[in-house]
């Protein structure tokens, strides 16, 4: 996956343009997300990590980052040893963002129910990254001539691909736990990432829309959790190639 993805945002950083034209069919290529650890104190942590977010409460939130706090695919430098944890942290959420942007993501990351880290035991990071062979996404790029960032997966198993891009239109397939093509030249220069329908191609050919949220990506951002002295802290963050 390590491979797949660094090839990834080294492209993106040379390029915005999405692959030309969408597969008309392409091969299934499971992509599955494992489960968290069934820890209901996990839970009662992510509540007040969203709570805090709400009140974009600093201090609160500084109790909260472990010491040990790491920070992968930190494309832009933005890691300082010689800082605290804490301010790492907030370097990449971006939490001084005069928009308040970065404690909007936070409470995201607080929503999303966390999968387990691809190398470090008892790190849970969510979203969830998949779980996939990468030989055969390799190939499946070959083939239909696309790269990572043209692919997504359902963020849960009742992903429903629609007709239209709102909701109660026809459904046209339920996604399974594969990849699926995402075709982002028809997503349009003003695409509102937030709340717009993402515009796709099923297995089959079929073209259609799934919600917003519904949809995860192999370079999506990470915020890591990890049990620390009996206690949940934030352990680290995985970048989206920022």
């Amino acid at each position: 996956m390590k491979k797949i993805v660094l090839t990834a945002l080294f492209a993106l950083a040379f390029t915005a343009t999405a692959s030309a034209e969408p597969p008309k069919e392409y091969p299934l290529v499971a992509a599955e997300i494992a489960k968290g650890p069934s820890d209901p104190s996990l839970e009662v942590f992510r509540a007040t990590l969203g709570e805090i977010a709400r009140k974009k409460d600093a201090e609160a939130l500084r109790k909260l980052v472990a010491g040990s706090f790491f920070w992968e695919r930190d494309f832009g430098g933005g890691f300082e040893k010689k800082k605290s944890a804490f301010i790492n942290f907030a370097t990449a959420l971006s939490l001084n963002a005069d928009d308040g942007s970065g404690w909007e993501l936070l409470a995201k990351f607080a929503a999303q129910v966390p999968g387990p880290h691809e190398k470090k035991k008892g790190v849970f990071c969510g979203p969830p990254a998949p779980k996939y062979n990468e030989k055969e996404f390799e190939k499946l790029l070959k083939d239909t001539d696309t790269e990572v960032f043209d692919w997504g997966y359902p963020a849960h198993g009742n992903v429903i691909a629609r007709e239209k891009g709102e909701a109660g239109s026809p459904e046209v397939a339920k996604l399974s736990a594969h990849f699926v093509y995402v075709d982002l030249a028809a997503r349009g220069s003003d695409f509102d990432y937030k709340n717009g329908w993402s515009p796709v191609v099923t297995h089959d050919g079929k073209k259609a829309f799934v919600a917003p949220g519904e949809l995860l990506t192999p370079l999506d951002p990470r915020l890591c959790f990890a049990k620390r002295d009996g206690k949940w802290r934030i352990a680290g963050y995985i970048g989206g190639g920022d």
